[in-house]
């Protein structure tokens, strides 16, 4: 994952604010001598980091891999289990043992209710 959370201390160095108060002035004025296109990248820089890093996080959204968020986030199932993981269950069908129903899960409830069914299948078969 490229994506990295931006700290304060990247803003503070990034901000317009951080300019000397008179930034065009000569050095031995207490500026930076900036001509004006100077000026306009000091004032362009914080958008575009900020931009930089918005297109980094969405990259990492939309990759796939071990590098994806999806595989980042983890879910609260255990520290192995990720998003990526997580969503994978749905279509095993994995997820049904994570679904608590009455003392079990809900695997163990369809498991026994097809149990059932075909106890009252073969019921069925047999008195006709």
């Amino acid at each position: 994952m490229k994506a990295k959370t931006i700290t304060d201390e990247e803003i503070e160095l990034l901000k317009v604010a951080s300019l000397p108060n008179r930034p065009t002035a000569p050095e031995e004025y207490g500026g930076s001598g900036f001509s004006a296109r100077e000026m306009k990248e000091a004032f362009d820089r914080l958008p575009l980091y900020l931009m930089q890093r918005f297109n980094e996080l969405i990259d990492d959204i939309s990759a796939e891999g071990a590098d994806s968020v999806a595989h980042a986030i983890k879910v609260g199932l255990g520290e192995e289990v990720s998003l990526r993981d997580f969503i994978d269950w749905f279509g095993s069908g994995k997820i049904l043992a994570y679904i608590p129903v009455g003392d079990g899960n809900l695997a163990y409830f369809l498991a026994n209710l097809r149990k059932d069914i075909d106890r009252c299948l073969e019921k069925l078969e047999l008195e006709s």
